[in-house]
């Protein structure tokens, strides 16, 4: 499971200080809504998605237990870099361990 926060923009995003301002917005929300829905249960993971000018798309992820916006924009970073074109959309999210891997106790299926 996850939670995201993506935005398109009417005139794309021809620098990386111009996705990186609009990164700052996308987090900001993106920590309420982890508030809001999720009760800050905590992640295992966090990711960038760029879509660019071309309508490629790439993802950026890593490993990561808290909102850090150095983390988030070393992904940017990252992704912004894969292609020479604008960004049209910039979406960030975190990423939940599965419910088995939170709570690793299984029923027992068959009696011995």
């Amino acid at each position: 499971k996850s939670i995201s926060v993506e935005r398109t923009y009417e005139s794309n995003l021809q620098t990386l200080e111009a996705c990186t301002a609009a990164l700052d917005d996308i987090l900001r929300e993106l920590e309420e809504d982890w508030e809001r829905r999720e009760g800050r249960r905590p992640f295992r993971g966090i990711w960038v998605k760029l879509k660019f000018a071309n309508f490629q798309t790439t993802t950026c992820s890593s490993a990561g237990k808290q909102i850090e916006r150095e983390s988030f924009q070393a992904l940017l970073e990252t992704a912004f870099g894969r292609s020479p074109h604008a960004v049209r959309l910039i979406g960030a999210g975190l990423r939940f361990p599965a419910i088995s891997d939170e709570n690793p106790a299984q029923l027992q299926l068959f009696s011995n």
